[in-house]
This record gives C-alpha cells, sequence and structure tokens, in this order.
C-alpha cells in the first residue's frame, strides 16, 4: 500500500514534477557504459570539488548527512539527508528536500544509524513513524532510502522491516568497518542484510571503510568494487569518505588534493570481479 502525499510543499512539487524529464530519469546514470554507483560523502563541500574531474571517473552522485549542499560538485547528484528526527533536521527538511529535488536530485535518504545511541538513536517503531511523515511523501517523486544502520544493526532492520509494511522503501543504506583484508566478511554481511529485505529491494552501501595502510586500502578498494559493480543487488556505494588523510591531503603548501586513494576510488575500474 502506497499512502497519498499528503504535505502541501510536496504536493505542489509533484504537480510541477509530474511529466517532466527529471521524473523520467530515474535513477540517475554518468551516462557512461560503467555502472556509475559510486558516490562521495563529505563534510567540506569544497573538498568534494576535487573529484570527478576526469573523463574516466566512475563517481555520479554525492551526500553529506544533510539535506543541503551548499557548494558542492554540480557534477554530481547530491542526496539529501534527513540524519535524525531533532528539530534542526527536521524543520527545514521538506523545504529543502523540494529544492534539492528541484536542483535535480532522484533520491532521498533517511536517518543515519538509528540502530545506535551515539547516532539518530531511533526505536524501529519511531522510526516507522517518523518514515511516514517525513519520507513517505516523498513516494513516487524520487526514490527513498530506509534508514542507514550500522553493521550492528541487522536486528533493529528486520524489525524496522516488518513493522514499516506500509512504507514506500526503494533501497536499504547499510554501513561497514572493519579490516582491509576482511574480504569474507565484507561480502557476507552486504548478503546476510539483502537476504533479509524484500527482494526487489537493493542495497546502498553508504558508508563502508577497511582499515589499513594506505596500500591495503588501495588494494581492498581494488577488489571490492568491481565485485559490488557486478552485483545486481548492490545499487551505490560511497567510501567513508573525503576526509584530510583519507582520499585527500595537503600538498606542500597546504591545499588539500586527492590522494593515490582518492584517486583510485574516483576513477579505477576492471572487469576482474574476482574475491579472495
Amino acid at each position: 500500500m502506497i499512502c497519498r502525499i499528503s504535505n502541501p510543499a510536496v504536493s505542489a512539487l509533484a504537480a510541477l514534477l509530474v511529466g517532466s524529464s527529471l521524473v523520467s530519469a530515474l535513477p540517475f546514470s554518468n551516462g557512461s557504459t560503467t555502472p556509475g554507483k559510486r558516490g562521495l560523502c563529505y563534510n567540506n563541500a569544497a573538498w568534494s570539488l576535487l573529484f570527478g574531474t576526469e573523463s574516466d571517473t566512475q563517481l555520479t552522485w554525492q551526500y553529506n548527512w544533510d539535506s543541503t549542499d551548499p557548494g558542492s560538485n554540480p557534477d554530481l547528484e547530491f542526496v539529501p539527508m534527513l540524519w535524525g528526527t531533532q528539530d534542526d533536521h527536521t524543520a527545514q527538511w521538506f523545504a529543502n528536500a523540494n529544492a534539492s529535488i528541484a536542483a535535480g536530485s532522484t533520491h532521498l535518504l533517511a536517518f543515519n544509524e538509528p540502530d545506535l545511541a551515539s547516532q539518530s538513536n531511533l526505536l524501529p517503531q519511531d522510526a516507522v513513524d517518523a518514515y511516514m511523515k517525513y519520507m513517505q511523501p516523498y513516494a513516487g517523486i524520487v526514490k527513498l532510502g530506509g534508514p542507514a544502520i550500522s553493521a550492528a544493526g541487522v536486528d533493529w532492520l528486520t524489525q524496522f522491516t516488518n513493522l514499516c509494511s506500509e512504507c514506500t522503501i526503494d533501497f536499504q543504506p547499510v554501513h561497514w568497518y572493519d579490516s582491509a583484508t576482511n574480504y569474507p566478511y565484507f561480502t557476507s554481511y552486504l548478503q546476510q542484510v539483502y537476504d533479509i529485505l524484500p527482494s526487489d529491494r537493493h542495497i546502498w552501501l553508504t558508508e563502508f571503510e577497511g582499515s589499513g595502510s594506505q596500500d591495503e586500502q588501495i588494494t581492498f578498494l581494488e577488489t571490492v568494487m568491481p565485485w559490488m559493480d557486478s552485483q545486481d543487488f548492490i545499487d551505490r556505494y560511497s567510501w567513508y569518505g573525503v576526509f584530510d588523510q583519507n582520499l585527500v591531503s595537503a600538498d606542500s603548501n597546504g591545499n588539500e588534493q586527492e590522494n593515490p586513494l582518492g584517486q583510485v576510488f574516483d576513477t579505477y575500474y576492471s572487469y576482474n570481479t574476482t574475491m579472495p
């Protein structure tokens, strides 16, 4: 069951978008022959401009855990996120989401790690109620992501999925952190999450990082990215993140630049999908 749009601001936006190229363009594509699943997560919008400048970039989208994107990379789709249900996130949610959709955003993200007390910290039923209030009005206008769980949140997600049977959820964001050499856990975790979802609900890996030396991390990305690109149940993924000494580093003049890890994440592509 898909609930009717009841928010007046969203209803007005829907009327403007009916028959528009924005609605018909779902899902976002980079126009290349490669999957275009790759995205950036960042806090400093200026650093997002360092990416996606090469003709062989694999990047198509970006997000910043917020619902506005001042100064972010104009060549990448910005995906607004409703981080949590506190007033500072919800007060401007509809206005910000509407503005982003009008500017070309075709997806929305909901609730950052609600299974953790240190993050958006929501009980499954509270998350359902908030999802129906803030996300469901956009059903059929853009693609909607469920709450982004931590790797410890599989049980939480199972409860939420069962309770949110009337929610329109087009994809399921998840997070993963572990060693850059722990390939079996990486693939088994993503498969475990997918197995508890409705069969038509694919995964976005919106935060992931393999810990280790930069060489180990590069090897990890060059191994898992081709595998993810080949998996139909994984729609998008984003390395954590565009931060100093992660995907970017300061040059001799103190200016941040893509470092070798960032260059791999930006442009590397391979048809070798073999996992260790």
